[in-house]
């Protein structure tokens, strides 16, 4: 059986685009980042190499392989600290959060953001293989535009493709991006 350990191996390498996107809309001295589901920890190092503190925060003590600094924790057991953030990264991360703990955890996103702070992230929407699993949530566009609808969104775009997964698994991808901006 494949595990995280697994698929944080196969990943690791480059940061995600979407990343250096929403990285690239942070302007503030000093920037302070969260990467929640840092996993192997590309997003941490780009970010750091950027002039970024980051605090990395991920649910499987193997990434500590990857991140030594991470901090073991679920998304919805962390203390999200106020207004700390400049840039908040979740990268295909929030999907994995429990249904019934999603609409807090995005909640204590949006608080850990400074003014003008941006949020970068997925969802997975109604159509993707994995939509019924109930140890995962999903929406559809409606109700990710609504989890930012005290945000600026920047950018919010929908994806349905056929593509395996990181581990070679068939997969349909419905997929929600966005990066949101704290006014």
């Amino acid at each position: 059986m494949l595990t995280w350990s697994d698929y944080n191996k196969k990943t690791f390498g480059e940061p995600r685009p979407m990343a250096v996107s929403a990285a690239a809309y942070v302007s503030a001295p000093n920037p302070k980042a969260l990467d929640l589901g840092c996993g192997s920890g590309n997003e941490t190092r780009y970010l750091l190499q950027k002039g970024f503190s980051v605090v990395s925060v991920d649910s499987n003590p193997n990434v500590k392989e990857f991140v030594p600094n991470a901090i073991i924790s679920k998304f919805e057991d962390f203390v999200f600290p106020k207004d700390e953030f400049d840039l908040v990264i979740a990268m295909f991360a929030l999907p994995f959060c429990a249904p019934d703990k999603i609409n807090a955890v995005i909640e204590n996103i949006k608080s850990s953001l400074r003014h003008g702070g941006v949020f970068a992230g997925q969802f997975f929407g109604l159509e993707d293989t994995w939509s019924n699993r109930g140890d995962m949530n999903f929406q559809n566009e409606s109700e990710v535009r609504a989890f930012f609808e005290d945000l600026e969104i920047l950018k919010l775009n929908e994806v349905k493709e056929e593509r395996p997964t990181a581990l070679g698994d068939p997969h349909f991808w419905h997929i929600l991006h966005v990066i949101a901006r704290k006014k």
